[in-house]
């Protein structure tokens, strides 16, 4: 049905947005003091952001840390977009917040007068892209548009804004969720498959197939480019024992960054594997293996000779810093590989601010998987989260690197892994809520 805010949303979809973040804008919203997006850094794990750069300037005789990412920000005009070359997000861990700034600054028919004001009550429309740009709108508040967004009281609220899923802007995303987890749930138990880009389902007999099958039953390709994402959620599937205790079957993976420092990063692979690989437990000639468990706070693992450890000050009393680094290291101080802060900052904020966590339990007879009888819907995650999970080692690097050398040559399969106990997942998000999708036939 037309109308001013359907339509623009209708244009912003024509632009390869699926969801559009709303925020009301207050006094101090404005050109010269920023975009205040939010006391925590949600707005990256929410909005597509490009590199990372930490700056460490002093200013008036103080040092003033903080880092900016850079954006691809388009504003929505009446002939199309414009880009705003300037803008960036800045991020400020002592506080913690995160800003967005340069909006106006060579952007052509940039709206200006209304991003200059200090009038209370503007609606600033952000729409991230399936090309990582951002599209932006904004309107004055007696505006056609902000007076139907005001009128309508369904939108979820996500940190500081309010989320519209222009597939279907008249139910809550969290509502729609649950009715599909619901309807997956009572379909009992289902051939493992998957769905391909084209829409065609086919057979999927891998050990692993709980994910893919949860995604084709929900019509989402499991080899789409972006992230499964339903509604702007992220589904997470993992396998568990089954009734009555349902308990997972392992940690969960959060993201495999490569490190970006140390040994294995100055003298390479080969070098980190000789100096603190081992030899193949179960006696396979020519291979050599890295692995086991690391959490801060954990000693030297007996096979390897390395633990790990938070570099510098990371945690002082004013919050993290951006600067800090995860390191593994030997006995002899030797940093063996180093992972900077601002590096797994840049893999952290792939991640969805909000996530559902569905069970699956897989049968033989007949052949499938049923998922249930609960998920985990979890919001409001960001990295400062995982960096407090790190420093409890709630959260804990479990690599799986083996490096396989035969007459023909020697081939290297690497894993760095960060993981989490599904016990553990609520700790990396600000709210968690554990909802029934198929009653108890007690």
């Amino acid at each position: 049905m037309s109308s001013p805010l359907n339509d623009l949303l209708d244009r912003f979809k024509a632009h390869g947005a699926a969801t559009v973040l709303v925020k009301r804008l207050a006094e101090n919203d404005n050109s010269k003091n920023q975009i205040y997006l939010g006391g925590n850094f949600e707005a990256l794990n929410l909005l597509p952001v490009g590199k990372i750069e930490t700056d460490n300037s002093v200013t008036a005789g103080s040092r003033r840390e903080r880092a900016k990412a850079s954006v691809q920000f388009y504003w929505l005009t009446q002939s199309g977009i414009s880009r705003a070359p300037t803008a960036q997000l800045i991020l400020y861990p002592k506080y913690p917040e995160v800003r967005l700034s340069g909006l106006l600054l060579g952007a052509q028919e940039a709206p200006a007068s209304l991003i200059a004001s200090r009038i209370a009550g503007r609606l600033l429309f952000l729409a991230p892209t399936d090309n990582d740009r951002i599209l932006a709108f904004v309107t004055a508040p007696d505006d056609p548009i902000a007076n139907e967004f005001n009128s309508r009281h369904q939108f979820d609220q996500v940190g500081v804004f309010f989320r519209i899923a222009i597939s279907n802007p008249e139910e809550s995303s969290r509502e729609a969720l649950l009715e599909a987890l619901q309807r997956v749930s009572h379909l009992g138990v289902i051939p493992g498959q998957r769905r391909l880009t084209s829409g065609a389902i086919v057979p999927n007999v891998a050990r692993n197939a709980g994910g893919t099958t949860l995604e084709a039953v929900l019509g989402i390709a499991g080899n789409s480019l972006s992230e499964p994402d339903f509604l702007g959620w992220e589904l997470k599937q993992y396998g568990t024992t089954g009734p009555p205790q349902y308990r997972a079957k392992s940690a969960l993976t959060l993201m495999t960054p490569e490190p970006t420092g140390g040994i294995y990063k100055s003298e390479g692979i080969n070098i980190f594997m000789e100096r603190y690989g081992y030899a193949d437990r179960n006696g396979i000639v020519g291979r050599v293996n890295f692995g086991g468990i690391y959490a801060i706070g954990g000693g030297f693992n007996k096979n390897t000779g390395l633990k790990l450890v938070l570099s510098g000050e990371s945690f002082g009393g004013d919050g993290p810093s951006l600067g800090g680094r995860l390191q593994l290291v030997d006995s002899n101080a030797n940093v063996a590989a180093e992972w900077k802060f601002s590096d797994l900052l840049a893999h952290w904020n792939r991640k969805h601010s909000q996530a559902a966590y569905v069970p699956s339990t897989k049968s033989t007879s007949p052949s499938g998987y049923t998922y249930g009888p609960t998920a985990l819907l979890c919001q409001g995650t960001d990295f400062l989260l995982f960096l407090s999970g790190l420093q409890a080692s709630s959260v804990y690097l479990d690599p799986g690197i083996k490096q396989v050398t035969t007459d023909t040559g020697t081939s290297t399969k690497k894993r760095n892994q960060f993981r989490v106990k599904m016990a553990d997942v609520p700790l990396l998000y600000r709210s968690s809520e554990r909802v029934t999708l198929i009653e108890s036939k007690d």
